[in-house]
């Protein structure tokens, strides 16, 4: 019997619990589970909607490597093709290979060809891979992935245009979690060997820092795939950033890194630009440049017109701060046009363009259309700016006005707002295409494996939208509104539709691990395939609603997840898992997810109530430390209320990242809580605002860290307004360093020595605990980084924190004040059967 026969079996059982009170429940999903699971990845529809290709990872923990971050994914993945004209079942697209993952790049036009690559060691490659065939041709070439931009785009179902890197190296995205351990091992070897220096040296003038050596440069070749054997074609080479291709296959638009910037003395920002970016747009036919007139264009904005003619972005001239800049259309004679926008804003009051956010526009028609806000309103529509007019609001009919749009055509645009699909259009305004009585959501879904251009300004061009009516269906409408109904099997939590043509969708349904993918549409309503079904069967503890009054008085929900089938009385403690502006309902759970952080399923099934408490924050909100005890306080309270059992006098503060800096600054102010645990904590404000992140220390010429560690401190979450000279009150009230003497409570520490929270901020806290004779632990996991990817890390995490809590709220207080004993490294651990 074939694998994939064998897991549609599994996808019945699971199917069967679906809608059973218990469904056999054999015991708690615990963390091999999690480690031990299976994974869906990219799912695509071909444009014909013929097939379906997505990428089938395995087992977490069998992957060869994990310095890849949250793409060691990738060496474990496969992909495999569903022929929809034959009905098929799931077959692999290409032969597996050992040691090798595949990886799912884009379509043809008419799906006749996709762009794959293949990760094994340190080599990414690309191939063209024919899907009806299941055959590809390897290139060769090693493609760039930047962060920001497209890498690949294509001219038609032959001609592929590609960013590759010459030396072969991977993409500073793979590299970057390991590169560091590398570079340092290379330098100790030189210092060991004695022939060669292994000195790193920086410099900085002016407020641009700067490196012995920069990042070879890309180069970006059309590779025809009607000619095999033929070689690739060389259009341009330098820092390449991002390239969007011309709907007519003619051109493509070519950014590229420019001259390095200072950044605002006044203002500076974690992911502020550091570098000018330059535009080309580079006729494929004639090898003609056209360079842009406008000095600086800003990422995440690359659109061209539909008409092929020219390229819309956001722009600023010298001096100008991106806010200040506007829309520009860039032609393909380099001319260059600017919009109006009135006093229109198309960023949030006191926001700015950096590496992560962008303003978002696109056309309709030949005429930009911004989402943007008035001045001094917080509301955003999209506009229409009309030559020779005032900026036109498109959405202003609607309630709540969209913050994507669902399609674009040539003369209209489609989206979902107010339970409704609409039609927008210059001349006739908004059209409501759903019936009245049909509350639609929009259905897309944005991989977060794409770069965040294609995530914000990367509207398809077509005339139909899917949109969700509730759990479990939908609907496919085009812009006449015609519609083709969907179902699919109950779609809770992080369930998406991952795929979808005109006539069928292709449903990613997740529930408590499980995951299975579902067709429906017309008269199919069928499974494609099913991973970790058995986890159906599990005991999995689920969150319920407190209600209560946050501190500003304002009505709030925390969330409280119990131990399944233990009585409350019985819980061994609250862990108060929290993180400030933020709260939880774990509704977002999937393998993915499991592994990172710290789940509360997880902790429950170890037999720890875990509350998720509502922290609301303000701007104008001087409390700090305070307003976070005042908070946890509140939920705390509601939730002993629900549930009076609950054992009030062992309860644990739990807080990751700028959650554990949280839950150590309630540490330094009330002795109510038991113990705590803070893992990844900024503990002192003037040393991480001065001190290199490790993967910048040892690999200086992919960027300083400089500016993401003083702009988190001066205008992110430290919010300490400037540099330590100038505001050392306000640094020294967000250090829990400066608290360290009223910390009482025993201290879990937990931190890596790749973090970008650098384990130093750890071990300084850690130090003033010792010095005043407190009790703490300090555990630093080596080779991590802001979270354990290592599967052996990742359990011995949940191992030292369930530890520390079993010592620390234990019902006899006395054990835990004798002694925080550092428990013992456990034995290797052996592989069961196979």
């Amino acid at each position: 019997m074939s694998s994939f026969c064998i897991r549609l079996g599994w996808a019945v059982i699971a199917l069967a619990c679906w809608g059973a009170p218990v469904c056999a429940q054999v015991r708690p999903l615990d963390i091999d589970d999690v480690l031990s699971m299976e994974s869906f990845g990219v799912v695509s529809m071909a444009p014909g909607g013929d097939m379906i290709v997505y990428e089938r990872r395995g087992p977490y923990d069998s992957a060869p490597r994990y310095d890849l971050g949250h793409r060691s994914v990738w060496t474990i993945a496969d992909l495999v093709v569903v022929d929809l004209k034959t009905k098929g079942e799931p077959q692999r697209l290409l032969p597996s290979e050992q040691g090798a993952g595949l990886i799912l790049g884009s379509w043809s036009p008419s799906g006749r060809r996709l762009l794959v690559y293949r990760l094994a060691g340190d080599r990414l490659e690309a191939g063209i891979a024919d899907p009806k065939a299941r055959t590809v041709r390897w290139t060769g070439l090693t493609p760039d992935m930047p962060f920001s931009g497209s890498h690949a785009g294509w001219r038609d179902d032959d001609r592929l245009l590609l960013t590759t890197r010459p030396d072969g190296s991977l993409p500073w995205m793979l590299r970057h979690d390991g590169a560091s351990q590398a570079q340092t091992e290379r330098r100790w070897r030189l210092m060991a060997e004695g022939d060669q220096s292994s000195a790193t040296v920086v410099g900085t003038l002016g407020g641009v820092s700067s490196a012995q050596t920069r990042p070879g440069s890309l180069q970006l070749v059309e590779i025809d795939a009607g000619r095999p054997g033929s070689a690739a074609r060389l259009l341009a080479r330098g820092e390449i950033l991002d390239v969007a291709v011309s709907p007519d296959g003619r051109r493509v638009a070519v950014l590229e890194a420019g001259d390095a910037i200072a950044a605002d003395p006044d203002h500076v920002l974690a992911h502020g630009m550091r570098r000018r970016s330059r535009l080309n747009l580079v006729d494929v036919e004639t090898g003609v440049v056209t360079a842009s007139p406008t000095a600086d264009v800003a990422l995440h904005l690359l659109r061209w017109s539909g008409g092929s003619d020219a390229v819309l972005v956001w722009a600023r001239g010298d001096g100008e701060a991106w806010r200040e800049g506007g829309l520009r259309r860039i032609d393909i004679h380099g001319v260059e046009t600017s919009y109006g926008q009135g006093a229109l804003s198309a960023l949030p009051e006191g926001g700015d363009i950096d590496e992560l956010r962008g303003v978002q526009a696109d056309w309709l028609g030949e005429v930009p259309v911004l989402r943007a806000r008035e001045a001094g309103g917080e509301r955003f529509d999209w506009y229409a700016l009309v030559a020779g007019q005032a900026p036109r609001a498109l959405t202003a009919a609607i309630q709540a006005p969209p913050d994507r749009l669902a399609a674009v055509m040539d003369e209209s645009l489609l989206m979902f707002a107010d339970g409704a699909l609409w039609k927008a259009e210059l001349e006739t305004g908004l059209t409501r295409l759903s019936a009245p009585d049909a509350r639609l959501a929009d259905g897309g879904y944005i991989d977060g494996m794409q770069a965040l251009r294609l995530r914000i300004n990367n509207a398809p061009r077509r005339n139909w939208a899917v949109g969700r009516l509730g759990e479990g269906g939908g609907l496919i409408m085009d812009a006449t509104g015609k519609e083709q109904a969907f179902s699919t099997r109950p779609m809770r939590g992080a369930s998406v539709l991952s795929a979808a043509s005109e006539t069928s969708v292709v449903a990613l349904i997740r529930d408590q691990g499980a995951e299975t993918l579902w067709l429906s549409g017309g008269d199919v309503d069928r499974l494609i395939d099913a991973v970790n079904a058995d986890f159906a069967a599990r005991a999995f503890a689920r969150p319920i609603p407190v209600e209560h009054r946050d501190r500003f008085g304002r009505e709030a929900r925390s969330w409280l997840t119990l131990p399944v089938g233990l009585p409350v009385r019985e819980v061994k403690g609250v862990v108060v898992n929290l993180y400030p502006g933020s709260v939880s309902n774990d509704a977002h759970i999937d393998p993915r997810v499991l592994l990172y952080g710290i789940r509360a399923p997880l902790l429950a099934a170890a037999g720890y109530a875990v509350l998720s408490p509502a922290m609301p924050e303000s701007p104008d909100d001087a409390a700090g430390g305070a307003g976070y005890v005042a908070s946890v306080d509140l939920a705390v309270d509601a939730a002993l209320k629900a549930e009076p059992d609950l054992p009030k006098d062992r309860i644990a503060i739990l807080g990751h990242s700028f959650g554990g800096t949280a839950a150590l600054a309630i540490a330094a102010r009330t002795n109510r809580y038991r113990s705590y645990v803070a893992w990844s904590a900024v503990t002192d404000l003037y040393g991480i605002w001065g001190e290199f992140d490790p993967v910048s220390r040892a690999v200086p010429e992919e960027g300083l860290s400089l500016q993401a560690q003083m702009g988190w401190v001066e205008s992110g979450q430290g919010e300490t307004g400037g540099p330590p000279s100038g505001a050392r009150d306000r640094y020294e009230a967000g250090s829990p360093y400066f608290l360290a003497q009223d910390i009482r409570s025993p201290v879990l520490l937990i931190t890596g020595d790749r973090d970008f929270v650098p384990m130093s901020q750890s071990e300084r806290i850690f130090t003033a605990l010792h010095r005043q004779g407190r009790p703490a632990r300090l555990v630093t996991y080596w080779g991590e980084g802001h979270f354990n990817w290592s599967p052996a890390n990742i359990r011995d995490l949940y191992r030292q924190i369930l530890s520390w809590l079993d010592q620390t709220l234990a019902e006899d207080a006395t054990v835990m004040t004798q002694s925080i004993a550092v428990p013992p490294i456990p034995a290797p651990r052996t592989p069961g059967p196979p």
